[in-house]
Order: structure tokens, then sequence, then C-alpha cells
């Protein structure tokens, strides 16, 4: 099956370029994706790669943060903002 993307009609797409990739294997890889990054960069801070080095206590602390913020941003939002009707 081909079809053409309705603002670029030279560009096509067939199926099997990016759809037929299981939701569950590009999930572990953008996963496995983020974990390599993060681990890349807190690796290069703490070792003062192309910066001044952080003390890997300060490191932990930064990431114990952004988990803290990606789960409790949610709830925050839900508790102090009204549920609009559309």
């Amino acid at each position: 099956m081909e079809w053409c993307l309705p603002f670029f009609p030279r560009i096509r797409r067939q199926s099997g370029w990016g759809g037929d990739i299981p939701l569950m294997t590009s999930l572990r890889r953008h996963l496995l994706a983020t974990l390599l990054d993060v681990s890349v960069v807190t690796l290069m801070a703490t070792q003062g790669w192309l910066m001044a080095p952080i003390s890997p206590a300060l490191a932990v602390g930064i990431l114990i943060l952004a988990i803290v913020f990606l789960f409790g941003d949610d709830v925050i939002k839900i508790v102090l903002l009204p549920r609009r009707a559309s």
C-alpha cells in the first residue's frame, strides 16, 4: 500500500517504512535511548567533560527531582486546574 502525503505530493510513504514496528519495540527503543542519553550526560557532568564537574550527589539530586517532577506535575495539574467542558 502506498499513499502520498497531502502537502508534499512527491514524498511517498510505503507500509513497512515505520508503520509496521510494534508499539512495544518502539517504546523499548525510546526508553533505552532516553536512559542512555541521561547516563552519558550525567557521566559527562560528573567527570567534567566540556564543563566544570559537579558532585555526584548533586547529579543524583537533580535526577531525583526530575523524576519527582515527571510524576508530580500531572498530579498538581489535576488538583489545581479545573476541568473545562468542551
